[in-house]
């Protein structure tokens, strides 16, 4: 699976865990349905069905309210799943996401804490009282990737 794909997959997969009551998730989000804990359950590139490896459905991301973002991406090394992490020695790899429109988000990337060129941009529909987001993105080799990922 392409980077990008993984970590757009990662992207939507995490979120913390919150009620589901309308009353409480205004508070728990900031008014926004991506806030919160996910987890992927299927993906495609160009209309054709991605097989998820068990690395790949254990991964996580992570949309915090100040437009903190986290992801857990997992590499299959030896049979295993094992976390990657992208930092390097001295090399710092941050990401921060932004609501940019309605249903519509952008994760950029800080390197040593300066914005780096590359970002991600994916539009999203919320379903299943917004306990499921399918997010679509376009990757800079014009690839379409479609991700589908359930609140955890």
């Amino acid at each position: 699976m392409k980077t990008i794909t993984k970590f757009l997959s990662v992207l939507l997969i995490a979120s913390l865990s919150f009620s589901c009551s309308s009353d409480s998730e205004g508070d728990e989000t900031g008014g926004d349905p991506i806030i919160g804990r996910w987890k992927q359950v299927s993906a495609s590139e160009n209309g054709v069905a991605l097989t998820l490896n068990a690395c790949d459905l254990q991964e996580e991301a992570e949309f915090k309210i100040g437009g903190i973002f986290l992801s857990l991406d997992y590499d299959l090394v030896d049979g295993e799943c094992i976390l990657n992490d992208p930092n390097e020695p001295g090399i710092t790899i941050e990401t921060k996401w932004v609501n940019i429109a309605t249903n519509s988000y952008k994760v950029n990337f800080y390197i040593n804490g300066q914005i780096s060129p590359y970002a991600l941009e994916f539009t999203t529909v919320f379903s299943n009282n917004n306990n499921t987001v399918t997010t679509t993105a376009t990757e800079e080799d014009g690839d379409i990737v479609v991700s589908t990922m359930n609140r955890i």
